[in-house]
């Protein structure tokens, strides 16, 4: 066991192995372990920023003058229902679907504002693709075609503590997490949810290759919940040209492996270890 394999193991950049062996035996990496753990700590004893007092009344107070002019412009007035589009009628449906049984449901919400101030300084692991060696071999593009670098950066909320993803950890059902990514040219990101052999779309947006991006619904960055009953998950991030289905049928292969492939996409896969 080599120290920069131990290291990116410690990192959660590796897969977990037992390297307490060598941690044990070399001071290097014991340093590392020990500066990893201080690490942790400060952010569990980290507490929220005070909120001003008055600004809940200054807040409620800006909605009601709003709500007013609105008024007395008279834009509340009946509006004829807009056109449902196609691809959001198809969403909707397939959430129903999933509702019902036809497809495992899965649920999502927006982060609270002072969640998002400590996850902004959270997430700093940049996790490698999963098992395609080389992601461009999988590509179906045209030539001189190139696909976007992909880091994913995600952050874990436990009983309103945050952490980094760690890939030896056991997470909770209801720990929510986190993403950012970033490329290094303009792509569309999309956050799939494996189920068995089939990945299910749960978000797409488009990201500019500024640097890192999160993952927003509504404005607001997307927490991502385990449910009860789940003894593992596995989640996917790709980053490329949008893709032109809800779902993808794996058959058994290599999920990044299998995506890139279908796709031309670069990939990036978390897997995360329920605690019974």
């Amino acid at each position: 066991m080599s120290c920069p394999h131990t290291r990116a193991v410690l990192d959660g950049e590796a897969p977990h192995v037992d390297v307490s062996a060598h941690v044990h035996g070399c001071r290097d990496c014991r340093d590392h372990a020990a500066a990893l753990d201080h690490v942790d700590a400060m952010f569990h004893n980290l507490q929220p920023p005070p909120l001003p007092g008055d600004l809940l009344a200054d807040t409620l107070a800006i909605i009601d003058d709003a709500f007013d002019a609105a008024r007395d412009g008279e834009l509340f007035t009946a509006l004829a229902p807009p056109a449902v589009p196609a691809a959001l009628r198809a969403r909707t449906l397939t959430a129903v679907d999933a509702e019902m049984g036809i497809r495992p449901a899965r649920r999502w919400r927006r982060a609270a504002p002072l969640v998002l101030l400590a996850a902004a300084a959270l997430l700093v692991v940049a996790l490698p693709s999963d098992d395609a060696p080389d992601i461009s071999t999988f590509s179906v593009k045209g030539p001189g075609a190139s696909l976007p670098h992909l880091d994913l950066k995600v952050v874990v909320e436990q009983g309103g503590v945050l952490a980094r993803y760690r890939a030896d950890t056991p997470y909770h059902v209801g720990d929510a997490f986190y993403f950012r990514v970033s490329v290094d040219t303009p792509a569309t990101a999309t956050l799939l949810h494996i189920v068995g052999d089939e990945a299910v779309v749960v978000h797409a947006q488009p990201v500019e290759g500024l640097g890192d991006e999160d993952l927003r619904i509504d404005g607001q960055p997307l927490a991502w919940e385990l449910e009860p009953g789940e003894q593992a998950a596995s989640l996917v991030v790709l980053a490329g040209e949008p893709l032109p289905v809800e779902s993808v049928g794996l058959d058994g292969q290599a999920t990044c492996a299998a995506l890139a492939s279908a796709f031309a996409v670069s990939c990036a896969r978390i897997d995360v270890e329920v605690a019974p």
